[in-house]
């Protein structure tokens, strides 16, 4: 049995396991199990999340960024209980952690109450999990992914995204991030904004892509825009406007 330990739950119903198709028959066929095992397979069924995971991946592919942080459903088999249990060691350790407390209460005493009833039960280990900056490209880089069929869209011909993406500011740069995110705002949010004239109005797509706007959920900051919804042929236009 392999498991995949999250937020606490329990080791045995995490990551996956073999397990009979019928639990009380053992001589009925195995199949794969496991809470983040069917999570996973059933986030990559919606083809607005594969695009904004290939996005980042490639975005930002020198570090933790560039893998798929819940797992990647077709890997996730191939994790071993060894593995699983030097992860959840290193990186659900107290060293690994943050500690908040809310409110005009002494700190002193919260302080006091952290070490001794959680740190001082541990010994201090470095987990290594520092984020480096992504490393800049001297040149655009492009990528093509592929995503199921949606047999419910309104025209079977248009189901293709597209977006272009700029690596922007160190998310520790308040002030840049904060600056870029009022720019991004100006120039994508609402129907009076020039993107959307340029894009939505267009009549190119149906929306925005996945992630279009200012993330500042990764070390490096990045901004996204494009449309989905688009006809295959209509990929050079949408860059076009963009650019």
């Amino acid at each position: 049995m392999v498991t995949v330990s999250a937020q606490g739950r329990n080791l045995r119903q995490e990551g996956w396991r073999l397990e009979h198709k019928n639990p009380t028959d053992p001589s009925s066929p195995l199949t794969f199990k496991g809470i983040v095992f069917n999570e996973m397979k059933g986030a990559f069924t919606d083809n607005a999340r594969v695009f904004a995971q290939q996005l980042q991946n490639k975005l930002l592919p020198d570090h933790t960024y560039a893998v798929v942080s819940g797992g990647e459903p077709l890997d996730i088999p191939d994790l071993t209980w060894a593995q699983l249990k030097q992860f959840h060691a290193t990186h659900y350790h107290p060293s690994n952690a943050r500690f908040f407390t809310y409110g005009n209460l002494p700190l002193e005493q919260h302080l006091k109450q952290i070490h001794e009833d959680a740190l001082s039960k541990f010994e201090r280990i470095d987990p290594h999990t520092e984020v480096p900056l992504q490393q800049r490209w001297s040149s655009a880089r492009e990528y093509h992914t592929s995503c199921g069929v949606d047999t419910f869209a309104p025209d079977p011909a248009k189901q293709t995204m597209v977006s272009v993406s700029f690596l922007l500011s160190d998310i520790a740069d308040s002030s840049e991030a904060f600056t870029l995110s009022l720019l991004s705002a100006l120039l994508s949010d609402g129907p009076n904004s020039p993107f959307y004239k340029a894009l939505i109005e267009a009549n190119l797509g149906t929306d925005f892509s996945p992630d279009s706007g200012f993330n500042n959920c990764t070390r490096d900051t990045f901004f996204s825009i494009g449309l989905q919804g688009i006809n295959t042929d209509d990929i050079q236009s949408v860059k076009e406007i963009i650019n």
